[in-house]
C-alpha cells in the first residue's frame, strides 16, 4: 500500500513540475531554485548556527542580487511590451478616436455654442 502511495505522489510531483515549467518557463524556475538554496542556507544558519565564511556570504549576496536583477529586467521588458501595444495617448480633445486596426482617427470636432 505504501509503495502505491509513494508512486502516485512521485508521479504527481513530476507532473506538477512539468506543468509549472511549461507555464513559467525554465529560466524563472532555475532562478527561484537558486534563491531557494539561499533561503535554506539562511535558515540553517539561524536555526542550527552553522558556520558562515566570507566567501559563502558573497555567494549568497551575488545570488540574491541576481534574482533581483532578473526580476527587474523581466518587469522592464513586460512594461515595454505593454507600452508598445498600448494605443497612442494624447490630450483628450473630444475629436480623436483610436481604432486598433487603423490607428488614430481624427473625427470632426463639434462644439456647442
Amino acid at each position: 500500500m505504501w509503495l502505491v502511495l509513494n508512486v502516485v505522489s512521485a508521479f504527481g510531483v513530476n507532473l506538477l513540475a512539468f506543468l509549472v515549467t511549461k507555464y513559467v518557463g525554465p529560466t524563472p524556475l532555475q532562478v527561484l531554485g537558486n534563491f531557494k538554496g539561499v533561503l535554506a542556507a539562511f535558515l540553517s544558519i539561524l536555526i542550527f548556527r552553522n558556520p558562515v565564511t566570507i566567501q559563502s556570504i558573497g555567494g549568497y549576496m551575488l545570488t540574491t542580487a541576481g534574482v533581483f536583477v532578473y526580476s527587474y529586467l523581466k518587469n522592464e521588458a513586460k512594461n515595454a511590451k505593454v507600452k508598445e501595444d498600448a494605443p497612442i495617448q494624447g490630450p483628450r480633445l473630444g475629436w480623436e478616436k483610436y481604432d486598433a486596426a487603423k490607428g488614430p482617427l481624427l473625427l470632426k470636432h463639434t462644439t456647442r455654442n
